[in-house]
């Protein structure tokens, strides 16, 4: 029994210590009913345990697996569609070429909120009152949807915790909650990034990487 316990538990431990490893910021997280679960199948053999299904034949060279994860929930239903950066979207002037959509946009954290910190807030200031669906800072002057669509931090000290803005008012932001409010209270400090999940660093086709930073 001790044998077969054994390697099973160790599974276990190393399932437990990737699921840490890659921590899910805005808009791939739990308030949005996404897990792992949601982008990986445990039992496959594709390339990163992407779901069965992403193994095709493609039609051109946009429609990679990576690319067809992606659009299978931003399909203009689920989530906004975007198509990539590519010769068939731009022009083959310098021949065909593609970047996928992972390797601007990381799928699982807000790199450029970990990697760059204060130095890539949008705004900070102080919390005054804080529910499950909204922020709000006296005094503030702010124009109304000035930040709709970027991502509040509600306490900069722990910034796992982040959410979309729906819209704002003067001193009110309207967040897709619910807010984790054990984590933020009154006089805690907030700030306001930008978002999207892009890199801090892109690996570009012909000029190597390049640092990112907004």
């Amino acid at each position: 029994m001790k044998s077969i316990l054994r390697p099973i538990l160790l599974s276990l431990i190393l399932v437990l210590a990737a699921v840490q490893a890659h921590s899910r910021d805005y808009p791939h997280f739990g308030n949005n009913n996404i897990g792992c679960d949601s982008c990986h199948f445990v039992y496959g053999t594709q390339p990163s345990l992407l779901p069965p299904w992403t193994e095709h034949t493609p039609q051109d060279i946009d429609d990679t697996p990576y690319n067809m994860l992606c659009w299978s929930c931003h399909n203009e239903i689920e989530a906004p569609y975007v198509r990539t950066h590519s010769s068939l979207q731009i022009d083959n002037g310098y021949g065909d070429w593609t970047i996928e959509c992972r390797k601007c946009h990381d799928p699982h954290t807000q790199f450029q909120l970990r990697t760059y910190g204060s130095a890539g807030f949008l705004y900070q200031g102080t919390v005054s009152n804080v529910d499950a669906t909204s922020l709000k800072e006296n005094g503030a002057t702010w124009t109304v949807n000035q930040y709709k669509g970027f991502v509040v931090v509600p306490n900069k000290t722990d910034v796992r915790f982040n959410y979309k803005i729906v819209s704002n008012t003067i001193d009110t932001l309207t967040i897709q909650g619910p807010v984790d409010l054990s984590r933020v209270a009154a006089g805690n400090s907030f700030a306001i990034v930008y978002g999207k999940l892009i890199e801090s660093t892109l690996a570009t086709p012909n000029s190597g990487s390049k640092a990112v930073k907004f």
